[in-house]
């Protein structure tokens, strides 16, 4: 299902400059923050690849998203401990 949803979501381009939008980054990044959480609930080995791509679409939105959201700066927040965490 979720390789489903990301083929889909990376496959729809705006028509006029076939870029992706914030909103499908936005929405990319949410699917694999939360398949990382649920692949670390299940110890699976792979979750923080999940993690890892999604803090950088995150951190990509961040610093070119018009909008500033607390939300998405707290998921960075998390997943760089996470991370770090991981990583000792």
């Amino acid at each position: 299902l979720l390789h489903r949803l990301l083929c889909t979501t990376l496959d729809n381009k705006t028509p006029n400059n076939n870029k992706r939008t914030n909103e499908q980054l936005e929405c990319l990044a949410e699917l694999l923050y939360w398949e990382g959480k649920f692949t670390l609930l299940q110890n699976e080995g792979n979750a923080l690849d999940y993690f890892q791509k999604s803090i950088l679409l995150f951190k990509h939105l961040q610093n070119t998203d018009k909008l500033y959201s607390m939300e998405r700066e707290g998921k960075i927040s998390e997943l760089t401990k996470l991370l770090d965490q991981r990583k000792s």
